[in-house]
């Protein structure tokens, strides 16, 4: 329950959208060096208030509008909004914090109309936007500690304060599930909006692939500046777009923050579509003369099998080199496929399991599956009406335990000691509770 985590402080969350980023009840862990001062995970669950900055006066003083209420009754409504310190976190998204800033802010007014009035640090408040975004929640910390933080802190990524080199694995997977619940919503977006998925590529003019789907996604993914940057009425490999293969957006690798940015840099994703007749994208994509044509894509009523039993982006084999805005991926033509095959979805993870793939569903969830799963077992995942019965117990037999309900990917913000200074680090680690499933 989140009311059972109150503890005198809130967290304010300022984002390029409203996605909610709240608080797991999990206690901090214990290092040996005492480093950890704060662990704030941040989740999907209900907040107290979003709204915007509305106004920003000098000496730091501002105000933040709601932009929706909480429900008086039930679980939505989350913890209550009282006056008292808060720690701000200015960022893009919840889910991209480097060089984000964390702020020690104090709300000092609830007015009417659930306007609040705040005060940060000065040289804080010159730092933020009018309008932006803002979510509040509580951390699990006591006001008194709180007061003593710093005015402004600048956040950096890496791996967990107490990882050992053996967790590294496991932060690795924790990175892929998030990126591909984040895929994986950003193809329900896009259905939304389109009425269908993505087409695996668009065929330019002159009948040759001209465009990824990775690249169609990308306005919802949190990256619209990079696609509006980008050209659809030129190829993927022309003068213009090629300058986009060294700025390959996170979501697309599973590489910790410092290696990310060389695998950025060398543009090669870790995700790639599941193509082939009758799947979940059709081989031959869509022709594209300058404008996006509806009518394309599968739609969500063409997945006769079920959303949820149907596979829709999977992890390459670590030796699969593709440009994440090349139009390639794989092609699903075996009626026995394989993982870890030639030409085929890669198992990069291990478990105790043994080796394992992640898999985004198009109903938005994750699956991982074992490298030894039954060839005609995974055909049926990969049919978007195949008209296959799903054996329960083969999923069973055949699911990544340790990315079943009882864990989910979640960015987590850490506040350290280091000598006489506080700072801040994000990771993204697995944490307890139900994934989309």
């Amino acid at each position: 329950m989140r009311h059972a985590v109150i503890a005198g402080g809130f967290m304010l969350l300022l984002a390029e959208a409203a996605r909610p980023a709240t608080l797991s009840a999990a206690p901090p862990p214990v290092t040996a060096d005492g480093r950890v001062v704060l662990r704030v995970p941040l989740t999907d669950d209900p907040l107290p208030f979003v709204g915007k900055i509305a106004r920003i006066k000098p000496g730091g003083v501002i105000f933040l509008t709601p932009s929706r209420q909480p429900q008086p009754d039930g679980p939505a409504r989350g913890a209550p909004l009282t006056e008292g310190y808060y720690l701000g976190l200015l960022a893009g998204t919840a889910q991209r914090l480097d060089g984000a800033q964390v702020l020690r802010v104090e709300v000092t007014n609830l007015h009417a109309e659930g306007i609040v009035e705040a005060k940060v640090a000065p040289d804080a408040a010159a730092k933020l936007p009018p309008r932006q975004p803002v979510l509040l929640i509580r951390p699990q910390a006591t006001t008194a500690m709180l007061k003593t933080l710093p005015g402004v802190l600048v956040i950096d990524t890496g791996p967990a304060p107490h990882a050992r080199p053996a967790e590294a694995e496991q932060a690795r997977i924790a990175r892929s599930v998030g990126n591909l619940y984040r895929i994986g919503a950003a193809l329900q977006k896009f259905h939304e909006t389109y009425g269908q998925f993505p087409p695996a590529r668009l065929v330019g003019p002159d009948g040759k692939p001209w465009h990824s789907s990775r690249v169609l996604l990308l306005p919802y993914l949190d990256e619209t500046t990079l696609f509006r940057k980008y050209r659809l009425n030129e190829p993927w490999d022309s003068a213009h777009n090629k300058q986009f293969v060294t700025t390959m957006p996170n979501v697309f690798t599973d590489e910790p923050a410092d290696a990310a940015a060389d695998e950025a840099r060398a543009g090669f994703t870790r995700y790639a579509a599941v193509t082939g007749l009758g799947l979940a994208f059709p081989p031959e994509g869509a022709k594209f003369d300058g404008k996006y044509p509806r009518g394309s894509g599968i739609a969500m009523h063409h997945v006769a099998d079920g959303a949820s039993v149907t596979l829709a982006i999977g992890t390459l084999a670590t030796e699969d080199k593709i440009l994440w805005t090349e139009p390639e991926d794989i092609l699903v033509d075996d009626p026995e496929p394989r993982l870890n095959a030639q030409s085929g979805f890669g198992a990069p993870y291990t478990s105790e399991q043994g080796k394992f793939a992640l898999f985004a569903r198009l109903d938005g969830g994750v699956l991982g599956l074992v490298e030894s799963v039954e060839p005609r077992f995974l055909r049926t995942l990969f049919t978007i009406a195949g008209s296959e019965a799903v054996d329960a117990r083969k999923l069973a037999a055949a699911e990544v335990r340790q990315i079943a309900a009882t864990q989910r990917a979640a960015t987590v913000l850490y506040l350290l000691r280091e000598g006489d200074q506080i700072k801040a680090r994000a990771t993204t680690e697995l944490i307890p509770g139900p994934s989309a499933r």
